[in-house]
């Protein structure tokens, strides 16, 4: 990411609007390419659904690919951690919501000092 942020630096910002823009163009054919494989009827059953069984396997073969470059592997890890987090408070949040809206009193004020040991 630093290399990226240099060469921002060193160049004009026309030529890294194109370079940004065209970095996404491969990852993004492969998406519309896997999502242009016709899917069959699910009512059919799993067995008649080939597409479905192709388009998973390419998809998790190119996930544990990417998975093999210590570089990603680890940017991979920080944005799974990131997600998982911002995930978990989808859930953490409306129920600190539910037990702190049925607490009254005294108790109610007490559990507002859980709200900062949650975000951290």
């Amino acid at each position: 990411m630093s290399a990226l942020i240099e060469y921002r630096d060193r160049t004009s910002f026309s030529r890294v609007l194109l370079v940004y823009m065209l970095s996404v163009l491969p990852s993004l054919g492969a998406i519309v390419l896997l999502d242009a494989l016709p899917l069959e009827d699910p009512t059919l059953g799993w067995d008649k659904n080939s597409t479905f069984w192709l388009r998973s396997t390419l998809a998790t073969f190119g996930w544990t690919r990417f998975a093999q470059v210590p570089e990603i592997k680890t940017q991979l890890t920080r944005f799974s951690n990131y997600f998982n987090v911002a995930t978990m408070l989808l859930v953490i949040y409306p129920l600190y919501s539910t037990v702190f809206q049925s607490l009254r009193g005294a108790s109610q004020f007490a559990f507002l000092f859980v709200l900062p040991v949650i975000k951290f």
